[in-house]
């Protein structure tokens, strides 16, 4: 007698006994895997939080806040007297029908808009760009009474102009950025090498401190960019550490992974 092909009759249950009559359902497992992954996420995150350094990363926001700060007053101090302290909506214009003494009582600010600096980058400024550079290539960075604004300055300078208050919102969005940058960094190491100036973050710091140290120094001030070539180095190294961590990480939570390993 030929073998007839095997059918299911209705009302059969599953062959498997692991597998529903009905077959698999989509949609609770497609939940239960959005609740896990949302889980794996959130553990993640409470583990990151528990492993950081939070007296390291302080400590290193404190170093970086304090150069930062004290190299942007530094070069702040020359300009504040040039920058107005109230928006001006219309400027007054010298006629040829005011006299003399009209003409010296008009104030000349050179800081308003299309009149400023517009030579080379301060020493001050490299160093602390260097220092912070994603708060940097993120903002451009701030010098007073610069011709070619950055992005930061463009939006603050929108909305306030060219005054002191919008230098003030300024620092504080940049001093802000420092920071938060800063206790990441400094509180959550990428590696841990055997002497600890190797790590990404401290040697960014050395080498902020001697370029800070040596720029005032007559005659040697110029060697201050040695340092300052090391740290963007450094920089660049700590990206590509981060990059490389974090495909890590994705490609550990990715199911593939976990398929091949149990392949």
């Amino acid at each position: 007698m030929p073998s007839q092909p095997c059918q299911r009759k209705a009302g059969a249950t599953s062959a498997h006994p692991l597998v529903p009559a009905g077959g698999l359902k989509i949609e609770p497992i497609r939940e239960a895997w959005t609740s896990h992954q949302r889980l794996c996420i959130l553990l993640t995150q409470r583990h990151i939080l528990a492993a950081m350094n939070w007296r390291r990363g302080l400590l290193l926001a404190g170093i970086h806040f304090a150069v930062a700060a004290s190299l942007s007053v530094w070069m702040e101090w020359g300009y504040w007297p040039q920058i107005r302290s109230e928006m001006v909506r219309q400027r007054p214009v010298v006629t040829e029908q005011m006299s003399a003494e009209e003409a010296e009582e008009l104030s000349f600010f050179p800081c308003d808009e299309g009149g400023g600096w517009c030579g080379p980058t301060p020493p001050q400024a490299e160093i602390a760009g260097i220092a912070n550079l994603p708060v940097a290539l993120l903002s451009d960075w701030h010098i007073p009474c610069t011709v070619g604004t950055g992005s930061l300055d463009s939006v603050v300078e929108k909305h306030y102009a060219r005054t002191r208050k919008a230098e003030v919102i300024i620092w504080a969005i940049l001093f802000g950025g420092v920071v938060v940058l800063w206790i990441f960094v400094g509180g959550l190491p990428l590696i841990r090498p055997r002497r600890w100036w190797q790590e990404p973050g401290v040697f960014i710091t050395i080498c902020t401190l001697t370029a800070t140290l040596l720029f005032p120094v007559p005659g040697i001030g110029i060697l201050y960019r040695i340092p300052l070539l090391f740290a963007a180095f450094a920089w660049l190294y700590w990206l590509l550490l981060l990059i490389w961590k974090t495909l890590l990480f994705l490609w550990r939570q990715f199911p593939l992974h976990k398929a091949a390993q149990t392949a």
